[in-house]
C-alpha cells in the first residue's frame, strides 16, 4: 500500500485486491436475499392490511400471504443452520472444508434444499386436514381458519408444530454449534 499507515481514516481505504467470494459468503448472501423476500413480503401485504384495515380484499391473498410466510420462515432457519455448520466444520474440519462446502455442491444442493423445504412444509398444510391459515388485520397476526365443515376438528396444528421445530431443533442446533466453535477457536488461542 502506498499510502502510510498513519494516514488519518487509513482503515477505511482498499487493500487494493479482492478477496474471492466462498462458499460461506454465497451461503451469508442467500439467507439475507431470503430474509430480504420475507421482510418485503411483510412490509408490501401485512403491513399495509394491518394499518388500512381494509375488508374488500379477498381472504385468497391472506390465505396466499400466510403460504409464502410458512415457505420463507423455514428457508431462513435452514440457511441460519447452514451458516453455524459451516463455521463449525472451519474450525473443527478444515481439511474438509473444501471438499463439504464446495461450488458445486453449494449450486447443485442448496437450491434444491430450500426448494424440498419450503415444499414439504407448505403440504403439511394442505395434506393434514383443518390446516388453512391466512393473515387477519383485525388480528394482526397470522391465524388457522375454521374447518370447512362444521364439528370437524383439527387433527394435528402444523403451525404449532413447524415453530416449535424451528425454534427448539434449527435455532438451538445453531446456538450450539456456534457456542461449539467459539470454544475451539478459544481453545486454538489460548
Amino acid at each position: 500500500m502506498d499510502q502510510p499507515s498513519t494516514l488519518y481514516g487509513h482503515e477505511l481505504l482498499g487493500r487494493n485486491y479482492v478477496i474471492p467470494l466462498d462458499v460461506s459468503s454465497s451461503a451469508f448472501s442467500t439467507s439475507t436475499v431470503v430474509d430480504l423476500c420475507s421482510s418485503t413480503q411483510h412490509m408490501t401485504y401485512s403491513a399495509y392490511v394491518t394499518l388500512s384495515q381494509r375488508s374488500d380484499y379477498s381472504p385468497l391473498l391472506g390465505i396466499v400471504d400466510g403460504n409464502l410466510t410458512y415457505a420463507l420462515a423455514p428457508m431462513s432457519c435452514a440457511m441460519h443452520i447452514l451458516l453455524a455448520v459451516n463455521r463449525f466444520t472451519s474450525v473443527y474440519a478444515p481439511f474438509r472444508y473444501k471438499t463439504i462446502f464446495s461450488r458445486k455442491n453449494f449450486v447443485t444442493f442448496l437450491p434444491a434444499g430450500l426448494a424440498g423445504i419450503a415444499i414439504s412444509i407448505l403440504l403439511l398444510f394442505y395434506i393434514i386436514p383443518c390446516n388453512t391459515f391466512g393473515y387477519s388485520a383485525s388480528y394482526y397476526s397470522y391465524i388457522m381458519l375454521d374447518c370447512p365443515e362444521a364439528g370437524q376438528q383439527r387433527p394435528f396444528h402444523v403451525a404449532r408444530f413447524i415453530h416449535v421445530s424451528c425454534g427448539v431443533l434449527f435455532c438451538f442446533g445453531a446456538i450450539v454449534l456456534d457456542i461449539a466453535t467459539i470454544r475451539k477457536l478459544y481453545i486454538i488461542k489460548c
